[in-house]
């Protein structure tokens, strides 16, 4: 990780990062702390439907994607989730949210692009078309993993 962090620091120091970052969440809240149970003083005055809730295995979630850059922060994507994001997805959301965000910001250049590494983020699609459009962007055998640190986007969605 750090050799591949030393790198992108040395060719990148004067540039712009857009970063961005996917994250899913449940209609139901069922995934936030706390939400998951119930609480009473009185058992016998709990309807049955709420203290025997059936609980889906596979909830619907809403997928949101965004990007940032010190330029600024991109139109969020939401949408209906499936169990994750494929490439045709992902080139879509280059496609209506990411490139016009590029062209606005960063007309003369001055950035790069860092995807995760997620394998829809690196497909040759993806790659194919963020070349014709000369969005610079890192190299999935230089972008290092688990560096959540440095890509603040990670917490940023999370919360």
């Amino acid at each position: 990780m750090r050799p591949k962090c030393r790198r992108l620091l040395c060719r990148y120091r004067e540039t712009d990062f857009i970063i961005d970052d996917e994250s899913y969440f449940t209609l139901s809240n069922t995934s936030l702390a706390g939400n998951d149970r119930f609480y009473s003083d009185n058992l016998q005055k709990i309807p049955k439907n709420v203290m025997y809730k059936s609980v889906q295995k596979y909830e619907p979630k809403l997928l949101v994607w965004l990007a940032i850059s010190p330029q600024g922060v991109t139109k969020p994507f939401i949408a209906n989730s499936g169990l994750a994001i494929n490439q045709t997805r992902y080139l879509e959301i280059i496609k209506q949210y990411l490139e016009p965000f590029i062209l606005k910001n960063y007309p003369h250049g001055g950035y790069v692009f860092w995807p995760d590494l997620a394998s829809s983020h690196y497909a040759k699609s993806v790659q194919d078309y963020l070349k014709s459009k000369n969005i610079d962007f890192i190299a999935k055998n230089d972008n290092p993993a688990n560096v959540t640190k440095v890509r603040p986007i990670e917490d940023f969605l999370e919360t």
